[in-house]
Formats: structure tokens, C-alpha cells, sequence
């Protein structure tokens, strides 16, 4: 006895001669590469551009614009997007800036996939929630950095270290996250068509 489907059921647009032409599938390709040229773009701004932010002569390190990014992407998209996002970003900035530990992709996977979904099921998308994620993810971020100097140094590092260095980076990443939602709604708005 043969299965025959009726040709009504059969997914003709999936495949065609070997080219995607379902119009999901090439909303996710777009979106992934100009994903990863906005977020190639955020993280030489941020390891180059702004690599020691001063103001009024102080010191204030760097902010988080690739963490901000794939928390957007999850919090705008889907918690998939923004996994990856921070998964790539986090392997990039890691690189750029010869640490080796790799809890940065673990940490960057996690709250982008996080954002992806509280974003998609729990809270609506705006602006203001997007900020209280971003100083969480500014706030574990820097438990990351405390983390790697304590296994680096096997002490735990001076409270002047963290308030003077590493507290303005979480101030930074919170200000940055308003262009960095910005730019990937219009992004995002470009891209997918819903």
C-alpha cells in the first residue's frame, strides 16, 4: 500500500532546486548577517573606539555595546537569536581581548537567551524593560570580571578595583543600551516582515 499525499499538501516553496526560498528561512539569513555585521561593527566600537571612555579626566573602561546587542536580539526577536548572538559576541570580544577563561560566551549565551524569553512571553517589548535588563546583565557581567580576577589572582580583589573600575563599565553598558535597542528594533524592523 503506498502513502500518496495530496499534492495540495506537499511544501513545494521549502526547496527549490536547492535555494531557501521559504520567506522565514531568509528573514532568519538576513537577519543573521546583518546581525553579525552590526554586532562585528558594536564590538570594534567598543575594543576600539570607546576601549577607555574618560570623562572630566577620570577613567571609566568600556561599555558593554556586544552584551547590550545579543540582550536586544533575544529581547526583540527570539531567545535562539539571542543565544547565538551572545555565544558569537562573547567568542569575538574574548579574542579581541586575549582573555581565555570563556565564561564571557557562557555568560553572553545565558542572558541573551534569558532576555529572549522573559522578552517573548512575559513582559511587553519597551524600552524601559529593556534598561532593567541591561543593568542586570551590566551587574552579572561584572561578577564575571570579579570571578576571573579571583581565579587569576587566588585573592579577591580590592573594593577600590570594583568600585572605580568596574561600577562605571555597568554605568556605561546601562547608557549604551538605549542606542543599542534603537538600532536593532530598526534592524529588526527592517529585516523581518510580520
Amino acid at each position: 500500500m503506498t502513502n500518496k499525499t495530496p499534492a495540495s499538501r506537499v511544501n513545494k516553496t521549502s526547496y527549490a532546486h536547492g535555494r531557501i526560498s521559504s520567506a522565514r528561512s531568509r528573514e532568519r539569513l538576513s537577519l543573521l548577517l546583518w546581525g553579525s555585521l552590526t554586532l562585528l561593527f558594536l564590538l570594534a566600537a567598543e575594543t576600539v573606539w570607546l576601549d577607555d571612555v574618560k570623562l572630566f579626566g577620570a577613567s571609566f573602561g568600556s561599555p558593554g555595546l556586544g552584551l547590550c546587542f545579543a540582550m536586544a536580539l533575544g529581547y526583540t526577536v527570539d531567545r535562539e537569536v539571542g543565544g547565538a548572538a551572545g555565544l558569537i559576541g562573547g567568542f569575538l570580544l574574548d579574542g579581541a581581548l586575549g582573555e581565555s577563561m570563556m565564561l564571557r560566551p557562557l555568560l553572553y549565551f545565558l542572558l541573551g537567551w534569558f532576555c529572549g524569553v522573559l522578552g517573548g512571553r512575559l513582559l511587553a517589548h519597551n524600552l524601559p524593560s529593556f534598561i532593567v535588563f541591561s543593568a542586570v546583565g551590566a551587574v552579572t557581567d561584572l561578577c564575571r570580571a570579579v570571578v576571573c580576577v579571583i581565579f587569576a589572582s587566588g585573592s579577591l580583589p580590592p573594593f577600590s578595583w570594583v568600585w572605580h573600575s568596574q561600577a562605571p563599565c555597568v554605568l556605561l553598558t546601562v547608557a549604551g543600551a538605549v542606542p543599542v535597542y534603537g538600532l536593532t528594533v530598526w534592524l529588526v524592523k527592517k529585516i523581518v516582515k510580520t
